[in-house]
């Protein structure tokens, strides 16, 4: 009870969101330095395939139903949107790209909307 009182009990209450944003920001470099994307086509589909670390996520769709490409803002740091590259199919959308330059984001964007728009007519 002495301790409570003492103010010793809320050191650790006032430290917890230090270490919230500490791991957070260990968990957001460990993502951005494990994490690896590939897009691919073949015949009529497309395959987007995240891996981190052991845990893989596909997802795949029709090269017909892809309606184009945007840069969309995923969130917002210091301020600064943080584009990533969307592929529009339909009501889908394929979100990659968050860890790329703004340059190389406009470039791979700028490639993939060539490559849809010379897909044969649906």
């Amino acid at each position: 009870m002495l301790a409570a009182l003492s103010g010793n009990v809320l050191f650790p209450l006032f430290s917890l969101p230090f270490w919230a944003v500490g791991i957070g920001l260990a968990i957001t470099a460990g993502y951005s330095a494990g994490c690896r994307t590939q897009l691919a086509g073949r015949g009529d589909r497309f395959t987007l395939r995240r891996l981190f670390l052991r845990w893989e996520k596909i997802r795949a769709g029709a090269l017909s139903d892809l309606d184009g490409v945007e840069l969309r803002t995923a969130y917002t740091q210091n301020h600064h949107p943080v584009n990533v590259i969307t592929l529009i199919a339909g009501a889908e959308t394929y979100k990659f790209g968050t860890m790329l330059s703004p340059a190389e984001k406009d470039w791979l964007a700028a490639e993939l909307e060539d490559y849809i728009l010379d897909l044969p007519a649906r």
